[in-house]
């Protein structure tokens, strides 16, 4: 958030709660796993906005 390569830290946190709840979960979660994908689903803007500014700061920031 410093550097500006994030808008906001807690939305930044909230996304990575989400991810560990897909990504570590056990399978006999199935309520949890589909709840966080469907977090996730609605997050795709959020995270494509993310990747296209880190993508502008890096091509700025090393000329590439």
């Amino acid at each position: 958030e410093e550097m500006e390569l994030i808008y906001d830290h807690k939305e930044w946190l909230r996304l990575r709660e989400t991810r560990n709840t897909v990504t570590h979960e056990y399978p006999f979660f199935a309520d949890e796993i589909i709840g966080g994908l469907n977090l996730l689903y609605d997050d795709v803007k959020i995270i494509s906005d993310i990747l296209t500014h880190l993508k502008r700061y890096s091509q700025e920031k090393f000329q590439i």
